[in-house]
């Protein structure tokens, strides 16, 4: 998987002779290198002050917020713990406390900024810069790699609006364009919810006019995922998942014919529908797709991109993570079934 990272040299001094608490804690903790990654200082703080708080008004507050972040277990400071929805919801909830509001909103600004939201990050920061003026994280001063002293704030808010600016510049390296208005879509019903996706017939056009015509005519009831890995696809639209009992014979089914590869600028990232290839074969197969669910670069230009998910990617996710079988590390245990594609 190819990504874009930004250089961050970072050199931690706070100015003056005289330390905050918070200065100590930084440099007794210290500051990753990466500010891509200060998300994870915000959750040591929060574990901290959970344990260290004895007023009942504080300790409900910070509780508020180490649940937000999904903090499960001791040493568990991983981005994938935290919610966006509940870190938001909590940087709301708690903007008027003095304890724990500024430490969820710079949770909720460096979890977007994680995420690759940096204009929402950098508006988060902004709203932290202006409804807490006088904490620590808004008052202590670091000097960073070009000798200027700023907060953490602010020198986060220089590196997101870099970030967007560099994404602007070079846009089709972060993301695919947007399917066209008016494009066809398709919800494709499955026993774990709903997906909808949009299609790219300009760019794809016979694996779209083929894909409707399959959808059209039912070939896809009763098919099921029958291969997912983490962090890359899943896998499904072959008839021998509903139609044979082998599970050794799953994926290599299809209709009696295979589509040629379509050279477009569609790029694998996260959340796209591509062809699938049956082993050794050259060209696409007739009915077989994949989702992503990470960023599988390698793909580009080697199989064809003609889809994007424009809901129900959390059903996405929870067919990627389904138990496997022992021994068939991408056979799920209990496949999720394609119930109906509707073409709209």
């Amino acid at each position: 998987m190819a990504e874009h990272k930004s250089a961050a040299e970072v050199i931690i001094a706070p100015r003056g002779d005289e330390k905050s608490g918070f200065a100590r804690w930084v440099e007794k903790n210290g500051i990753l290198a990466l500010i891509g990654l200060v998300l994870v200082s915000a959750v040591i703080v929060v574990r901290t002050q959970l344990a260290a708080s004895s007023a009942a008004s504080e300790k409900e507050d910070w509780a508020r917020l180490s649940g937000a972040m999904n903090i499960a277990t001791p040493g568990s400071t991983s981005l994938t713990d935290a919610s966006l929805e509940g870190l938001q919801r909590a940087s709301d909830e708690l903007k008027g406390s003095d304890v724990a509001g500024a430490w969820a909103s710079y949770a909720y600004a460096t979890s977007l900024g994680l995420a690759g939201k940096y204009a929402e990050a950098a508006a988060e920061l902004g709203r932290l810069q202006d409804s807490f003026p006088n904490h620590p994280l808004n008052k202590d001063l670091y000097t960073w790699a070009d000798d200027q002293n700023r907060t953490l704030p602010e020198q986060m808010r220089r590196v997101y609006s870099d970030q967007e600016k560099w994404r602007e510049t070079y846009a089709g390296t972060f993301a695919n364009p947007e399917p066209a208005a008016g494009a066809p879509t398709v919800t494709m019903q499955t026993s774990a919810g709903d997906i909808v996706i949009a299609l790219y017939p300009e760019l794809a056009p016979e694996h779209v006019s083929n894909f409707l015509k399959l959808a059209e005519s039912d070939y896809y009831v009763g098919t099921k995922f029958h291969r997912v890995m983490t962090n890359f696809m899943i896998q499904g639209g072959d008839p021998l998942s509903r139609d044979s009992e082998d599970t050794d014979e799953w994926g290599t089914g299809g209709p009696e014919y295979t589509i040629p590869h379509e050279d477009n600028a569609l790029k694998h990232f996260r959340g796209y529908l591509s062809a699938a290839k049956k082993g050794g074969e050259v060209e696409e197969s007739g009915s077989q797709f994949f989702i992503t669910t990470g960023n599988p670069h390698h793909l580009d230009g080697q199989h064809t991109v003609y889809g994007k998910v424009i809901s129900g990617m959390d059903v996405v996710t929870t067919i990627e993570q389904a138990e496997t079988a022992p021994g068939k590390p991408s056979l799920p245990t209990e496949p999720v079934s394609i119930l109906k594609v509707s073409v709209q």
